[in-house]
């Protein structure tokens, strides 16, 4: 019975460390894309990677919530693809009303920081009116959040046309 709760003991330390480890590198992974995570309801400043510091309006639970703003920073990243000019590209979604709208809606129930959320609106805001003249900027400020060093865009396709603007 001693060498089982002894073994027992030892299996609990590794998944504890497994588990620190895990958790350290998964808050590293967001913070190098510029995502900003805190774990513990802080309300406190925060230094993210290009070295600014930010006072969140409202602190995260988790890495959840991370995990959530960077899907919907690449979301947006994709669709600009749609438009741009660039010479390599990573991923597309179509650049549609209803697109528009669902992250929209995914921008507003985030925890960005406010600065960034209301960029972000500003922007498709602007696509869903059917104005792509500066999709190109929009695409290298999302990309530059995500970290991007491949692909920035150099134009836009002035071929592209939002079928949902009249």
């Amino acid at each position: 019975m001693g060498k089982f709760i002894k073994y027992l003991k030892w299996v609990l330390i590794g998944l504890l460390v497994a588990a620190i480890i895990y958790t350290v590198f998964d808050l590293t992974r967001f913070n190098s894309i510029g995502t900003e995570v805190v774990t513990n309801r802080s309300f406190e400043k925060m230094t993210v990677k290009e070295g600014k510091t930010y006072k969140l309006t409202e602190a995260y639970d988790n890495s959840q919530d991370a995990i959530h703003d960077t899907i919907i920073l690449e979301t947006i990243h994709k669709m600009a693809n749609e438009v741009v000019i660039a010479d390599k590209k990573w991923g597309r979604i179509e650049m549609s009303e209803e697109n528009i709208n669902t992250v929209t809606v995914q921008v507003l129930a985030s925890y960005m920081v406010e600065e960034k959320k209301t960029e972000l609106l500003r922007i498709l805001g602007l696509w869903k009116k059917g104005d792509f003249r500066s999709a190109h900027h929009d695409h290298n400020y999302v990309w530059e959040l995500l970290g991007g060093t491949v692909g920035k865009a150099t134009g836009v396709d002035t071929t592209f046309k939002a079928d949902w603007v009249k």
